[in-house]
């Protein structure tokens, strides 16, 4: 039956018999707090949808096309993207963002920083490659280095081989010209120029010798030159009456008595007569009571001393010390002179392997071509006809000729008359 309203009956395929009315929806701009439409309210018709007919769709519309769009809609408060809307900032994020901007302008520029750092990382990536390009090897300095080492060293030895046959050839061809290309006096000229180079070399690493040897060495050397040092200068300063006073104790103590000192000397010479017959003594006096000899108040033996032996027996630390001084620079001398023979003595053997070797390998190309002449000769004589070869070989021919006339005869005899 038809609807006389006109609009069409709707079909229900559920269990329930009849379909509830259908209920107008409620508008949705028309709940909405002020806030809400004032940040969102312009995209009230996106949310609406098939809504729109009616007077309050179109009261809405001529709403929304009166209504200005301020800067509430897009809100870029913290950073955010145009187009993105958010919750309003409080103050104190406004207040943190207006600092950190008036500290660094670019603070929100995460675009600009993320490009920065790939352009930074795209430097370096070309840095290296254009290294890789660019790369140099890193052995073959060192390897062509040495080649020329052992190749100024292979001439070296050739040069003194020949030295030395020349020397073993004496005068035997003193009266022959000699002629010297350019060449082989550049040679000489490098090889002089390669050693005095070498000479220097050892000479400055000699000099700037490292280890704890070295080390200890200088060390040493430093601490006894300022004991020397100290030692003269203390030497230097002793005053004058000292060293008149050593001087003048020059009398030497024996085990039969003493001789006179200065004290002894001032007494009579009565006094001194009584104390040296004491002591065992023969003087005589004159009638004066003066003595008449006074070479009987000697001892037996030496009494007098040299200033030198007397100043070396008050110090014997000075010449223990001069005594270990000496030691040390011998034995410092000695060392390098046993370090520079031993550098002479190996260059000397690596000279004359160089040489040996040189040699053997003479030796083994001469060796080589007598045997390949030997064997050419061999062959040579295998090709060579003698006495017995060629008396073989008529022989064989003459057989060869002898088989050829019988089988002639044979077939003419075994041809039938016509």
């Amino acid at each position: 039956m038809a609807d006389p309203s006109g609009a069409k009956p709707k079909i229900s395929f559920g269990f329930k018999a009849t379909a509830k009315p259908a209920t107008p929806q409620p508008l949705v701009g028309a709940g909405r707090p002020a806030a809400f439409q004032a940040l969102g309210g312009d995209n009230d018709d996106d949310d609406n949808g098939g809504d729109a007919g009616g007077p309050s769709s179109a009261s809405n519309s001529a709403r929304n096309k009166t209504k200005p769009k301020g800067p509430s809609g897009n809100l870029n408060l913290m950073g955010l993207a145009p187009g993105k809307s958010a919750t309003p900032a409080s103050r104190s994020d406004r207040k943190k963002q207006q600092e950190a901007e008036q500290l660094d302008a670019a603070v929100f520029d995460y675009d600009s920083v993320y490009d920065s750092m790939k352009e930074a990382e795209k430097r370096i990536k070309l840095a290296k490659q254009a290294e890789s390009a660019e790369r140099k090897p890193k052995y073959i300095g060192n390897f062509l280095e040495s080649a020329e080492v052992r190749k100024r060293d292979r001439q070296r030895a050739e040069a003194k081989m020949i030295q030395r046959e020349r020397e073993a050839e004496g005068d035997e061809f003193a009266d022959k010209e000699a002629f010297v290309t350019s060449a082989y006096k550049e040679q000489q000229q490098e090889i002089a120029k390669a050693e005095a180079d070498e000479q220097r070399k050892e000479e400055q690493e000699r000099e700037k010798s490292k280890g704890m040897g070295s080390f200890y060495r200088d060390m040493l050397n430093d601490t006894s030159a300022a004991r020397e040092a100290a030692i003269a200068a203390s030497l230097q300063a002793k005053p004058a009456t000292e060293a008149e006073a050593e001087a003048a104790s020059g009398v030497h103590q024996g085990a039969a008595g003493k001789a006179p000192t200065e004290a002894a000397r001032a007494k009579s010479d009565a006094e001194l007569a009584r104390e040296a017959m004491q002591r065992g003594l023969n003087v005589e006096l004159n009638d004066d009571n003066q003595i008449v000899d006074k070479r009987d108040l000697l001892a037996k033996g030496l009494n007098v001393v040299s200033k030198r032996q007397q100043q070396g027996s008050q110090d014997p630390r000075t010449r223990e010390e001069e005594r270990e001084s000496r030691e040390k620079r011998d034995q410092r001398r000695r060392a390098e002179y046993e370090s520079r023979m031993n550098r002479d003595a190996q260059r000397a053997r690596q000279s004359a392997l160089i040489e040996e070797q040189m040699l053997e390998l003479e030796r083994k190309r001469k060796r080589e071509e007598e045997e390949e002449r030997q064997r050419e000769r061999q062959k040579v004589d295998q090709k060579r006809n003698d006495d017995v070869a060629i008396s073989s070989a008529r022989q064989r021919y003459l057989e060869r000729k002898k088989k050829k006339m019988e089988a002639a005869g044979a077939g003419s005899d075994a041809q039938p008359p016509p």
